[in-house]
């Protein structure tokens, strides 16, 4: 699996981009496809990021959020430097979502960044949750 060239963020900003908290929703898309959103968090930022798998037999959440534990006491590079590090050992569905969520969060963090810093959810968390057949939350600071 390719991952994207790793992204570097500010030094003087490695205080706020420390992560604090992941949240994994899960969707049924149809009875072969879940949906899987993971929005991660850091003092000041949320990123998104969305993955479909094809899946035959239910998801279970717990076990599948377990890898992105990993991110615990880390700042945004340092996970994305952790990611690039480790993804051999990552489920390929994991890794892209991780990759996705991080590179989302890190713009803010990113001086040089074209893309306008706002919000790429959709839906409110009021409404994830409601269309979520499952919802996995894990403090990470």
């Amino acid at each position: 699996m390719s991952l994207n060239p790793i992204r570097t963020v500010s030094s003087l900003d490695q205080d706020t981009s420390h992560l604090t908290r992941m949240e994994l929703f899960q969707m049924e898309a149809s009875s072969h496809v879940t949906c899987m959103i993971l929005k991660l968090s850091s003092v000041d930022h949320i990123g998104w990021a969305e993955c479909r798998l094809d899946t035959t037999a239910p998801v279970d959440l717990v076990k599948w959020a377990a890898t992105f534990q990993q991110f615990v006491g880390l700042n945004v590079e340092q996970a994305i430097q952790h990611l690039h590090g480790n993804h051999a050992s990552w489920n390929p569905y994991k890794a892209r979502l991780a990759e996705a969520a991080l590179l989302d969060l890190g713009r803010f963090y990113d001086r040089h960044s074209f893309i306008e810093q706002e919000t790429l959810c959709l839906y409110s968390e009021s409404q994830l949750l409601d269309l979520s057949q499952a919802y996995y939350i894990f403090i990470l600071d």
